[in-house]
């Protein structure tokens, strides 16, 4: 089994020395500024505990088990795969861009249209 990476933390750490626990030390300040704040908005995840001044580790040790797969109580959390950001704001841009061009040739065939029925309406002379 391997070693618990939580093992040497203090019962109430900060956001910092969790970090370091999960992705190392060379990671650890990037990784708190960056994704730590999506994991900590979700559910289950422990509040800091404004008394002690950190998150309760064996509370963080659960999460991550349950956040992983590694228990039968939380599976639905387990990572489904890589993330990737900004996939849909692209593909929602292309989706405008598309919707765009066929407003645009609707109104081109409209107007067509209606210049060929004021053409036929009009009264030749």
């Amino acid at each position: 089994m391997a070693p618990d990476p939580f093992g040497h933390l203090p019962l109430f750490a900060t956001d910092l020395e969790i970090a370091t626990a999960i992705v190392g030390k060379v990671r650890a300040a990037k990784w708190v500024k960056d994704s730590f704040p999506t994991l900590a908005a979700r559910p289950g995840f422990p509040r800091v505990d404004a008394f002690h001044g950190g998150r309760a580790v064996p509370l963080v040790r659960l999460f991550y088990e349950g956040y992983l797969g590694m228990t039968g109580a939380h599976t639905g959390w387990a990572q489904d795969g890589e993330e990737r950001l900004g996939t849909w704001k692209k593909r929602n841009e292309e989706k405008k861009t598309r919707a765009k061009a066929n407003s645009d040739a609707w109104a081109e065939k409209k107007r067509k249209a209606l210049e060929a029925f004021r053409a036929k309406k009009e009264p030749v002379e």
